[in-house]
C-alpha cells in the first residue's frame, strides 16, 4: 500500500512540474548536452526483491533523437544482500517533438552483480541490454523532468546457490537459480548546458 501511495504521489508532482516547466522558457534547443540525475525504486523481476538505485545519464539530444551514456547503481532491501551496477550507451527516441513527448530507449550495457545468498558470495560481470519508456517533460527549456521504467537485462547468469535443508529462503524450490533482471522506476531531473 506504501508503494502505491509513493508511486502516485510522484506521479502528481511530476504532472505538476510538467504543466508549469513545460510551458515556461519555451525555447528552441534543436541539439544539446544534458546530465540527468535520477533517483529510481528497484524490483528483480525474478526473485521480486526490492531495492533502491541511482544513476548519472549524460545524453547528446537531437529534436527527436538522444545518444545516451549512463553509469547506474542500485543495492537490494530484501532477502538476499544485491548491488548492482551498469555502465551504458543507447539511444532514445522521441515520439513528439514539443516540450512534453514520451520515449523509447534502448542499448547496451556492461553489469556488474554481486550478491550474497546464504552467506554465498559471488560477484558476476558481463554485457546484457536494457530497454526503457518513460516521459520527459520541459523539453524545450533548460531544466528537464524525466519519469522512466527501465529493465536492465544481462546476459550472464550466476552461479546457482542450493539451500540446504532446514534453512529458509523464499524463493521457489531449493535452489536460486542465478537469474537477475532489475526493473527500475524513476524521477529525476536534467540539465541542459
Amino acid at each position: 500500500m506504501l508503494y502505491r501511495v509513493v508511486v502516485l504521489t510522484v506521479l502528481t508532482l511530476f504532472v505538476v512540474f510538467s504543466i508549469g516547466i513545460g510551458s515556461a522558457n519555451a525555447q528552441n534547443l534543436p541539439s544539446s548536452l544534458h546530465a540527468f540525475l535520477g533517483v529510481h525504486i528497484v524490483r528483480d523481476l525474478v526473485d521480486g526483491g526490492g531495492g533502491i538505485a541511482g544513476d548519472l545519464d549524460l545524453s547528446y539530444n537531437f529534436n527527436r533523437f538522444a545518444i545516451t551514456g549512463d553509469a547506474r547503481s542500485a543495492i537490494g532491501l530484501s532477502d538476499s544482500i544485491w548491488a548492482f551496477r551498469a555502465g551504458s550507451i543507447g539511444a532514445r527516441y522521441y515520439l513528439l517533438e514539443g516540450g512534453f513527448s514520451p520515449y523509447v530507449g534502448a542499448g547496451l550495457s556492461v553489469m556488474q552483480l554481486e550478491q550474497t545468498i546464504l552467506l554465498v558470495s559471488q560477484d558476476n560481470i558481463g554485457p546484457g541490454i536494457f530497454g526503457s519508456i518513460g516521459i520527459e517533460t520541459g523539453r524545450k527549456s533548460k531544466n528537464r523532468f524525466r519519469l522512466q521504467i527501465r529493465i536492465d537485462r544481462p546476459f550472464f547468469v550466476s552461479q546457482e546457490v542450493i539451500v540446504p535443508e532446514g534453512v529458509t529462503y523464499t524463493g521457489e524450490g531449493n535452489v536460486w537459480d542465478g537469474t537477475f533482471a532489475p526493473i527500475t522506476i524513476g524521477l529525476g531531473y536534467t540539465r541542459t548546458f
